[in-house]
């Protein structure tokens, strides 16, 4: 689908609620494969899906990856070694800047190839790289605000708490023990001091902490999710890649949850 016809299925109102400022930014982000079309809120799901699977071609492949590979000349002109500390990452000679991911390693070499034992998609590289050449890299300052009130965050908490917090919800409620035993496993550690009858700081990258508060449901009270960031966060990684972030997250639970279910050892809740 060309520009103008993406254009023309969005209610043209530039809400804001995508990231961008206005729907023909939207439109041309879709067409060009930068950004997916569930990322508005308003746009009707079969629309959604109608222009996702006319896109999905080479467009979008070459506009992901000349993204990715601007990230990667920009890792190329940053010191790994001397960025190390401050990513609260560690520098292995001859291998590369070694980052903890939810207990996984995973490195970014001198010319910006990522890899891991496990398997590396687009996404997880777009997080790599703009983590590991963060230009200024700032310490958590030890606070957690919500997302809107992170830089950037106000336009676009609607999709956030769509794409993440919502589905994150979801799963809590339905598999409420073992997601938090597998967020144990991904080194979540109990938080105290919160009412939630959970609460569990989780480092999806070393200085870019989350805190996941539940609440379960209770008589006519609905369950209650909230994902809560440092806001250092955002000095790392825009509103956009935090949302796409969250929203990997909950696509690897999706995934393993069933076959926890059916066998695998549980890992005591910290």
């Amino acid at each position: 689908m060309t520009l103008i016809e993406i254009y023309k299925l969005t209610d043209k109102s530039n809400c804001g609620e995508c990231g961008l400022a206005s729907c023909m930014a939207f439109a041309q982000a879709v067409a060009t494969g930068a950004k997916d079309a569930h990322g508005c809120t308003r746009l009707r799901p079969q629309d959604a899906d109608m222009i996702t699977g006319q896109t999905a071609g080479a467009q979008a492949g070459q506009g992901f990856a000349a993204s990715i590979e601007a990230l990667r000349d920009k890792v190329r002109r940053t010191d790994l070694r001397a960025a190390a500390p401050g990513l609260g990452a560690v520098y292995k000679e001859g291998t590369g800047l070694s980052v903890n991911i939810l207990c996984k390693e995973f490195v970014v070499d001198d010319n910006g190839a990522v890899t891991s034992e496990l398997h590396v998609n687009n996404w997880i590289q777009w997080l790599m790289l703009t983590y590991a050449s963060t230009p200024d890299p700032k310490k958590p300052e030890g606070r957690w605000v919500p997302f809107e009130e992170l830089a950037g965050g106000r336009t676009t908490a609607g999709y956030f708490r769509k794409r993440f917090e919502e589905p994150l919800r979801v799963i809590a409620d339905e598999h409420t023990d073992v997601l938090f035993e597998l967020l144990g496993l991904f080194g979540g550690r109990h938080v105290d001091g919160y009412d939630a009858d959970y609460a569990v700081e989780l480092r999806p990258l070393p200085n870019v902490p989350m805190l996941v508060l539940y609440w379960r449901a209770e008589e006519d009270f609905p369950s209650k999710l909230t994902v809560m960031f440092d806001p250092a966060a955002a000095s790392y990684l825009g509103p956009e890649l935090i949302t796409g972030m969250g929203r990997g997250l909950v696509e690897m639970l999706q995934k393993i949850i069933p076959r926890h279910e059916q066998g695998v050892l549980k890992i005591q809740y910290l």
